[in-house]
């Protein structure tokens, strides 16, 4: 079992077998603590094959530094099969969650396991306004990354990222 995609983000939605995610992010910014996130969502994208088949007992859970639950595990028995003339199936899951909270600053996980052994971990940092570098509010910085596909011609990746006055950042990326 493969996880193919699995983002924390503002939202997403399982389209006709697609998997449609909107404002991935990894950090959370707050002016006071404690902090909570109003909406966002878990989008996973699975990958089973034959050898996977069978019950699957999957867990989320939000984990803190010390390795405590941030909020209730969300769990999951789901029964994996394979149709004998496929070689794999993808199954796509958004876990909505409303009013996520954090008491303290600091460096966090979302771990998807499946029949106990870790999947994927994703980490996500929540940090207080005063420890986040100086940047004037809605000053653009921009990073470019070099990109090649199978030797052709280098692809330049154009990020922009600004910070607003209420300490939201807004990121954005295009294809050159």
């Amino acid at each position: 079992m493969d996880i193919q995609v699995a983002a924390l983000c503002d939202s997403a939605a399982d389209y006709g077998g697609k998997l449609c995610v909107l404002g991935t992010f990894d950090t959370i910014c707050a002016q006071k603590l404690p902090v909570v996130q109003p909406q966002c969502a878990i989008a996973l994208r699975i990958c089973v094959r034959p050898e996977d088949e069978g019950e699957c007992q999957f867990r989320i859970a939000f984990i803190d530094m010390d390795g405590k639950n941030v909020m209730p595990p969300f769990e999951a028995k789901m029964e994996v099969k394979v149709p004998s003339d496929a070689m794999w199936v993808t199954r796509n899951l958004v876990m909505n969650i409303q009013r996520l909270k954090f008491k303290e600053a600091g460096h966090f996980s979302i771990d998807i396991t499946g029949n106990g052994v870790i999947l994927e971990r994703i980490p996500l940092r929540v940090m207080l306004m005063e420890d986040m570098p100086k940047r004037p509010p809605g000053k653009i910085h921009s990073i470019l990354v070099k990109c090649s596909l199978s030797h052709s011609t280098p692809l330049l990746l154009h990020q922009r990222s600004s910070i607003t006055k209420r300490g939201v950042v807004n990121t954005s990326s295009r294809i050159r």
